[in-house]
């Protein structure tokens, strides 16, 4: 028969430690606002909706596979500048407006709504 410590539970009954899994966190962005904002006003000029691949050429990836293309993908996500899934990305308001402002305030506000939705500065 087995020992029991002091809970009165044989070791067999105690469940195994699982590793913790880690969490995802918040990261610092890994394309500044300034560098969205050059690669939006480029795709601007061709619309607000475009494939995944088209954004990955205006970002200067050759392919939408590259963990690269994803992380600056995500930065994009983060700054709320683009939202959709799958093939299709289209800029969200605060993305148009930077891409094509109606005036230096507009662009302005948008830069900084941008700036306080992501999360590490928010």
């Amino acid at each position: 028969m087995a020992e029991s410590d002091e809970s009165g539970m044989e070791p067999r009954d105690i469940p195994s430690a699982s590793k913790a899994r880690r969490k995802a966190g918040t990261g610092f962005p890994v394309v500044s606002l300034a560098e969205a904002s050059s690669i939006l006003k480029e795709a601007g000029k061709y619309g607000f909706e475009h494939s995944t691949a088209a954004f990955a050429s205006y970002m200067g990836h050759t392919t939408t596979n590259s963990g690269a293309f994803r992380q600056r993908l995500a930065a994009f996500r983060d700054w709320r500048l683009v939202a959709g899934r799958g093939e299709n990305l289209a800029m969200t308001e605060i993305g148009r407006l930077i891409a094509l402002p109606p005036d230096l305030e507009a662009e302005r506000r948008a830069l900084r709504d941008a700036f306080f939705s992501y999360s590490v500065f928010g």
